[in-house]
């Protein structure tokens, strides 16, 4: 399955040269299909002339914000962007981003750029936040270099937290992600228990990092009782090994839980819903279902919304993919509660509840449509 992520970028800039630069960059990512940014110019930067441009044009063609102090432009932006792009010098970045930092599992990705853009960072969020292969997108888009410095990418080893995230799995125990790259920088083959490869590393050159568990009884009470010195990555499975039942050993440190995400949370909404409306309503939908956000594989919409700022700001924000169906295509599902206004409207008779049956590739839904605001949410399970 392709999944569409909509990753949303912010774009900063200190000088009239980095205004150019950051101009060059958001044009760059609208021709290559990413619309969704914004840049934002400190006031010099937004008043300044690059040499031989007329009055007015440093400013970029695209619509520039300013701001007076890069820190505080940061924190009011900082969980509303996928990506945030500075260009700037190192010092002024780290000391700005440094009271905003959470978590690997939760912050954007940060590229730092110079003024030239003759190198692209990967600040922070490299694997989860998926700034390594933006760095490369962006240094590709503008002619630059780009700078990895995660240890297994530099090494050359896959990095097993980016691979759960390439295909769309959840990280159920992210503490134990260090201690499976740690075995791999130290040149042992990490064990990994996949049977339905969705991974996809079988019938790879992936034996050269990795031992294939074929039969989980291979892993038996001897080798709990050496505490598992060797880590093990167990896929769509807590059997018999549970790190959560070994909360104070170093075995629960070296076992790595990854699992499917099998619920998509489909959405209608009219045009200019407020994003903080939206979010409160999916994350209460999520709460009666006792679930977090990274549980969920995507959302799905109409394809007509795929310019809505608020749908493509929680898909970013929350990391997820997003599909967008044709009404044609929605109009084909058979729902519990279709709308003839709806369909009058957009072509289809059912939004959220036939997109969520369609990203999940079902026939019942997990939960019908419920409405507020103008929002209305729905969720299906794969194969529930």
């Amino acid at each position: 399955m392709d999944f569409n992520f909509q990753d949303s970028f912010a774009i900063y800039a200190l000088t009239g040269q980095g205004a150019a630069l950051a101009g060059q960059i958001m044009t760059a990512l609208q021709t290559s299909g990413n619309s969704q940014g914004q840049i934002f110019l400190s006031a010099s930067a937004f008043n300044a002339q690059m040499p031989g441009q007329p009055s007015g044009q440093a400013k970029t063609s695209q619509t520039a914000q300013s701001f007076d102090r890069l820190a505080d432009c940061l924190a009011g932006n900082f969980r509303a962007f996928s990506c945030h792009i500075l260009i700037c010098a190192s010092g002024i970045a780290v000391r700005s981003l440094a009271p905003l930092l959470t978590s690997k599992q939760s912050d954007p990705a940060v590229l730092l750029l110079d003024q030239r853009g003759s190198f692209v960072i990967s600040l922070l969020s490299g694997h989860l936040g998926r700034a390594n292969p933006l760095a490369t997108k962006i240094a590709d888009l503008i002619g630059g270099t780009p700078v990895i410095t995660t240890a297994t990418d530099t090494e050359g080893l896959p990095a097993i937290d980016s691979l759960a995230a390439q295909h769309n799995l959840r990280i159920v125990n992210p503490a134990a992600v260090r201690s499976v790259s740690a075995s791999l920088l130290r040149g042992e083959r990490p064990m990994l228990y996949d049977p339905h490869n969705l991974l996809d590393l079988q019938h790879s050159k992936a034996d050269e990092y990795f031992q294939f568990i074929h039969d989980l009884e291979e892993l038996n009470s001897d080798l709990l009782s050496q505490n598992l010195q060797i880590p093990i990555v167990l896929v769509n499975t807590r059997a018999p090994l549970d790190p959560l039942g070994y909360p104070e050993t170093d075995t629960a440190h070296n076992i790595l839980l990854l699992e499917s995400r099998e619920v998509w949370l489909g959405l209608g909404c009219k045009r200019g819903t407020d994003f903080a409306k939206l979010e409160a309503f999916a994350l209460s939908i999520l709460e009666e279902h006792k679930m977090a956000p990274d549980a969920l594989a995507g959302l799905a919409s109409l394809d007509l919304k795929q310019d809505e700022p608020a749908l493509l700001q929680l898909a970013a924000r929350w990391r997820l993919p997003i599909r967008f169906f044709s009404a044609a295509e929605l109009d084909e599902v058979s729902v519990p509660h279709p709308s003839e206004r709806v369909r009058q409207a957009v072509g289809s008779g059912s939004v959220s509840e036939a997109a969520a049956l369609l990203a999940a590739g079902s026939l019942h839904l997990l939960m019908p449509k419920r409405k507020k605001d103008g929002i209305t949410a729905a969720l299906a399970k794969t194969n529930p």
